[in-house]
């Protein structure tokens, strides 16, 4: 009977090892995919869908905290860049390009240095403006949550071409309207 016993647990934890995911061998694309400062982890279908990205680092202007200067941002903006067909329907010597993005950013800054964020999906159709044009920009806004004294958008502006993608600038900027004092629910 105890042979049976120890046969049966042997069995059920070959079974349990077995049957689980192995992640040591599932690929990972430029080890982007498990972000620890940001703290989210990207699923493998999201990465092939969005296979480029952009490193969104570096210090902003706080515009609503004048004492405490500047605001520390890090995160990842992954994105794909589609190409326009060239059809005989386009005025301009470039077809429109469509952009998708997905941006995950942490900001640290403010009252006592808290943690903020900024998150958000899209896509855009950008068309060149005039025959010569080689590069246009594209300026995206997303709300920043989490900031103690006032509404915040962070802004970012790419160049965007035929066949590039790049980050230009980017600053916060203080959305007008009453200051909330306490837990804001933005």
């Amino acid at each position: 009977m105890k042979k049976l016993f120890v046969l049966c647990v042997v069995f059920l934890a070959a079974i349990f090892i077995g049957c689980q995911e192995n992640l040591i061998t599932d690929p990972v694309e430029d080890g982007s995919a498990i972000s620890s400062e940001n703290n989210f982890v990207l699923d493998k279908d999201f990465i092939s869908y969005l296979p480029k990205s952009i490193r969104i680092e570096g210090y902003l202007p706080d515009p609503s905290h004048r004492l405490n200067g500047s605001v520390e941002i890090k995160g990842l903006l992954r994105y794909r860049q589609d190409g326009g067909s060239r059809t005989p329907n386009y005025t301009t010597s470039h077809p429109p390009v469509t952009i998708t993005m997905d941006l995950n950013a942490r900001l640290f800054g403010g009252c006592n240095y808290t943690k903020w964020s900024a998150a958000g999906r899209s896509t855009d159709v950008v068309a060149f403006t005039s025959t010569n044009a080689t590069f246009t920009y594209l300026e995206k806004t997303f709300r920043v949550k989490g900031n103690c004294c006032g509404i915040l958008d962070l802004v970012l502006k790419f160049k965007v071409t035929e066949k590039t993608f790049e980050l230009d600038s980017m600053w916060l900027k203080k959305v007008p309207g009453p200051v909330v004092v306490g837990d804001p629910v933005w």
